[in-house]
């Protein structure tokens, strides 16, 4: 039989149990046990391991419930390959005589603390059944004591006729002490004859330095290390801190001082305050202000007043604030809205109190009317955000009040920067950001930002309104040569004039004249002209100008003309005119190919203490297209008649003095 289980094993009887009905008789040739065989079987089922297993067996008189009519176990039952061999009624008879008037009987057996298997019936063996007929035969003429005649049984002693031979003095000659000699008395017995006790030897060995077991420590029995007393301090292995805890040592009692983990993995975002003492943070609250305020409310109008503020790239906002400072002859026809870069609407008032003055800030300390701004939590606010302002009320249909001033502030978890609020020390040195151009915008937000320009080899500091370099290197020098003297300028206050270092912004650095001190200074002297000479209309007359009145003619070439200027020029032609000054729309474009040119210059010149000035073209002032290649420089202010160059005009003209007058012209 089986019994299908998942935690248990499963029992196979075989047919060798059959026998256990068999009647039992008095007779001492009859055994009084059974034997039963069978098979334990896994809940895989295979055999089940090899091994003694402890099993209870009891027989009931049905196939379910009710009380057994026989139990013997728990007893052990040794298996090998699954098979075994039970002998039962080892330990407790077997009641035959109970059994033989069962109309049928049931085995059960179980197994260690599993549930019991299901029961069996019990069947009988072929010759078993020979029994039953014993049992059932029927007496007919059977003979009874009294059928039997006395005189049959004359031959045996009834008691009656024993007692003359049960007497003991008719027995004295039988029992005689010398006949019992050989036999002792149980008064001349020692005690440990009757007792089987240790204590009741005489002569016994002194066991006085023998420890008794009920003496001895339970270690001396058990062989536990548990059972040591004054056990040594141990680490107590296999024990866990628990979830986010990592163990810092042990303590003396063997437990474990357990910490929390300082996995940087599982370091919070804005957990930088607390694993460096409060020295340093990535959380900032950041401002961006309205730039126009204070801004006049239209009064009774429904289209209100509207301004933006923008606000940069902050970082992830932990928490926004709206504040505002809002002036109006009742506070109670006002309807003031913030709206997001998405274009969210969140009502801040709505005629909520009457009075002259709104200063408050949104969520905190005053509600929204409609609309959470605690949205924005977790996300980048960046973007236009807008306060609008409408007044309902009516007061003179012109102004009513003014928005002084308002902000948004965000209070951000950022990953751009980080601020130490201690003495930062270095001790392995400090390297600034470098970069070739501003990396952010130079205004009130930035004031303090500095980076290294490794191409102008200067350190750039933001004082609030621009960029403020500080050289680390001398500019103008071969090794750092400036775009144009105003660059050289800027990065050196107080620059004096002299020949300098310029490229134009290109790889390839000349020597050039600066005039550092006329008009503002930052001028690169760009052609010398000296009278009745063409270098300076011939693009490839360059040579070194190391000074504005020197003896030779000489230009810059035309390309590192263009890369030197911005938007300026300065002409200087003759001795009557001291200068003309002037800026040219974009120089780089000039189209010298042209008769008319395709860009203005407008000039101004100061003459006999009086001003002039005017707007020429500026491809007839500064090009010869009609006798030489296209050119920047050709000469003069006013230098045409019709639009026609003549070649036999040398130098430069001065409409005072004439031809061949000798100049310099300047940009910058």
């Amino acid at each position: 039989m089986s019994r299908p289980s998942l935690s248990r094993v499963l029992l196979a009887l075989t047919a060798a149990v059959c026998g256990l009905l068999l009647p039992m008789v008095a007779a001492a040739a009859i055994p009084s046990t059974v034997l039963i065989e069978g098979a334990l079987l896994s809940t895989g089922g295979g055999p089940a391991a090899d091994g003694d297993y402890q099993v209870v067996v009891s027989l009931y008189t049905a196939q379910s419930g009710g009380q057994p009519i026989w139990t013997e176990g728990p007893m052990g039952m040794p298996i090998m390959a699954g098979g075994f061999t039970q002998v039962l009624g080892k330990y407790t008879p077997l009641p035959a005589t109970v059994l033989a008037k069962l109309p049928e009987t049931w085995l059960e057996i179980k197994v260690g603390s599993d549930p019991a298997l299901q029961r069996a019936k019990v069947h009988s063996v072929p010759y078993a059944l020979r029994a039953q007929v014993a049992e059932g035969l029927d007496c007919s003429g059977c003979i009874g004591v009294g059928q039997i005649d006395a005189q049959v049984l004359a031959a045996y002693a009834k008691t009656a006729d024993l007692a003359a031979y049960a007497k003991a003095a008719d027995l004295g000659a039988y029992a005689k002490s010398a006949d019992l000699a050989a036999y002792a008395k149980t008064a001349a017995l020692a005690t440990v004859a009757t007792t089987g006790a240790f204590a009741d030897l005489e002569g016994a060995p002194d066991l006085s330095s023998y420890a008794q077991t009920a003496k001895l420590a339970k270690v001396a029995t058990s062989g536990a290390y548990s059972d040591l007393s004054g056990l040594p301090v141990l680490a107590k292995v296999g024990v866990a801190c628990g979830t986010g805890l990592v163990i810092k040592g042990v303590k003396d009692d063997g437990s474990y001082d357990c910490v929390k983990s300082m996995d940087p993995a599982a370091l919070p975002p804005d957990g930088l305050d607390e694993i460096s003492n409060n020295l340093l943070t990535n959380q900032f609250n950041e401002l961006a202000a309205s730039l126009k305020a204070p801004i006049n409310i239209p009064d009774n109008n429904p289209v209100g007043v509207s301004d933006p503020v923008d606000v940069p790239d902050f970082g992830v906002a932990q928490g926004l604030t709206i504040t505002a400072d809002i002036t109006n002859s009742d506070t109670a026809s006002l309807k003031v809205s913030a709206i997001d870069p998405g274009g969210a609407k969140f009502v801040l008032w709505d005629k909520t109190a009457k009075g002259t003055a709104i200063k408050t800030s949104w969520p905190s300390p005053t509600k929204t009317v409609s609309g959470d701004l605690a949205t924005w939590v977790g996300k980048n606010p960046k973007g236009k955000w807008y306060l609008e302002v409408i007044d309902t009320g009516f007061l003179n249909n012109g102004v009513d009040g003014k928005i002084n001033s308002w902000s948004v502030s965000v209070a951000t978890l950022s990953s751009k920067k980080v601020r130490s609020n201690g003495l930062f020390q270095a001790a392995g040195g400090f390297q600034f950001q470098i970069a070739q151009e501003h990396p952010v915008t130079c205004d009130a937000s930035t004031f303090g930002y500095a980076y290294a320009n490794d191409k102008d080899k200067a350190l750039y500091i933001c004082n609030g309104t621009g960029f403020f370099p500080l050289a680390l290197d001398i500019p103008g020098t071969q090794n750092n040569p400036g775009k144009n003297c105003k660059d050289i300028l800027t990065k050196m206050s107080g620059a004096k004039d002299g020949v300098y270092w310029v490229n134009g912004g290109t790889a390839t650095a000349v020597q050039a004249y600066c005039d550092m001190t006329t008009n503002g200074g930052g001028w690169t002297l760009a052609a010398r002209m000296v009278g009745n000479s063409y270098c300076h209309i011939d693009p490839n007359a360059v040579g070194t100008l190391t000074a504005p009145n020197q003896a030779g003619c000489a230009k810059l070439s035309d390309a590192l003309i263009r890369g030197l200027y911005s938007d300026q020029f300065w002409l200087s032609c003759g001795t009557v005119t001291p200068s003309r000054w002037g800026k040219i729309d974009a120089i780089a474009k000039f189209n010298t190919n042209s008769s008319t040119g395709d860009k203005n210059m407008t000039w101004s010149e100061t003459y006999g203490g009086a001003t002039y000035s005017g707007t020429d073209d500026a491809c007839c002032n500064f090009g010869d297209h009609n006798y030489h290649s296209p050119h920047i420089i050709y000469s003069i202010a006013k230098g045409y008649n019709g639009g026609n160059y003549t070649a036999s005009w040398p130098g430069c003209y001065n409409n005072q003095q004439g031809w061949g007058q000798s100049g310099f012209l300047y940009v910058r």
